[in-house]
C-alpha cells in the first residue's frame, strides 16, 4: 500500500463522518423546530386533563395514586384517569 491510498482513505472516512454528522445535526434541529410549531400552534387541550378527573372521586384518586406508588416504588406517575364503560 503506498502512502497516497492510506490518506485518501483517510479523507473519504473523515468526509463521511462528518456528513453524517452534519445529517443528523439537522433532523435533530428540524425536529426540535417541528415540536416548537406544533406545540405553539396546536396545544395540548386542558379540557381533556380535568374532564378526566371530574369522573373520579377522591377516594378513587387516593386508592389508585396508593396502588400505583406501591407497584412502581414511588417512580409511578399518573396521568389521567379514565373510565372503562
Amino acid at each position: 500500500m503506498d502512502e497516497n491510498s492510506v490518506i485518501e482513505a483517510l479523507s473519504l472516512l473523515a468526509i463521511g463522518m462528518v456528513t453524517v454528522f452534519v445529517i443528523l445535526g439537522l433532523i435533530v434541529l428540524l425536529a426540535k423546530t417541528l415540536i416548537r410549531v406544533i406545540n405553539r400552534y396546536f396545544p395540548e387541550s386542558a379540557i381533556a386533563h380535568t374532564q378526566s378527573a371530574l369522573y373520579a372521586d377522591d377516594e378513587v384518586v387516593t386508592v389508585i395514586s396508593a396502588a400505583v406508588d406501591q407497584l412502581t416504588g414511588g417512580r409511578g406517575e399518573i396521568v389521567e384517569i379514565n373510565e372503562i364503560n
